[in-house]
């Protein structure tokens, strides 16, 4: 009460678990009137959305988001904490784009595969997001314009963990479009030779970059539909007949993605 202007108001609203008093000395100084709130009451809220609809009370600075009911949920978008999980189909795309073979000469190739993916994100901030993919392609390599011709060199499995860094620019929005660029290790695994001139084959681990663009957008409530595209820059040495063969190859594959996601 001390610190009120003259003829100032002091308004108790909610509960309180313990009596409360003041001076009276600076009361008297005062002269401050002091009101009691009492419960909230519809004809309270009528009396406020009046004001508002009537401009005579604004609220502006205070609302930051405004949503339907129906969308409730999603009203607060993506925030410091929140998790997606995504579950896509992505065709994974190797460019091919350089090779080098030794003895026979000629450049590697390897084909496409389509397979289903699953990814988590952790959002840092609302804007920043650690993104984790995991999935597993099969794919087949050859090796054209050999002295020998187009050669069948096997078959391997491809497990790509990568791992990149999110920047979302509308994590509030319905629609929410990002980039990102992180890191990922390529693992070759039940590597099968074709046979024929090609009697063993080995495919070396490697890491590489990846760059990304995407888009989340609000299906309803907390579930998503996204769109996601990335670039990874992999290169690889394989290893035929024990040696006697040796190519070195850019794969680059390009990932595309459809998919839903939920947001927790």
């Amino acid at each position: 009460i001390g610190h009120l202007a003259p003829g100032g108001e002091v308004v108790l609203a909610g509960f309180y678990t313990q009596d409360l008093s003041f001076t009276f000395a600076s009361a008297f100084m005062k002269e401050p009137q002091i009101r009691v709130s009492a419960q909230w009451k519809k004809c309270d809220l009528d009396a406020v959305c009046e004001l508002m609809n009537t401009g005579r009370l604004s609220f502006d600075g205070l609302i930051t988001h405004d949503s339907a009911p129906a969308q409730a949920q999603t009203a607060d978008g993506f925030q410091a904490g929140s998790i997606m999980v995504r579950g896509r189909i992505i065709d994974v795309i190797p460019l091919n784009s350089q090779s080098s073979v030794s003895l026979i000469g000629g450049h590697v190739t390897a084909t496409d595969s389509i397979t289903p993916e699953v990814d988590f994100s952790y959002f840092v901030t609302p804007n920043i997001a650690f993104e984790l993919i995991a999935a597993t392609t099969k794919h087949s390599l050859s090796a054209t314009n050999t002295a020998i011709g187009k050669v069948a060199v096997g078959s391997t499995w491809v497990l790509p963990p990568s791992l990149t860094v999110q920047y979302h620019f509308l994590p509030q929005g319905a629609i929410n479009p990002y980039v990102g660029a992180g890191v990922n290790y390529t693992i070759f695994y039940s590597r099968h030779a074709a046979g024929g001139v090609v009697t063993s084959m080995k495919l070396d681990n490697n890491f590489g970059e990846v760059l990304q663009v995407g888009v989340d957008f609000n299906l309803s409530g907390r579930w998503y539909g996204n769109i996601d595209v990335k670039q990874i820059f992999l290169n690889t040495k394989a290893t035929l007949n024990g040696g006697a063969v040796v190519a070195k190859t850019q794969l680059n594959p390009t990932v595309v993605g459809l998919g839903v996601g939920y947001r927790f």
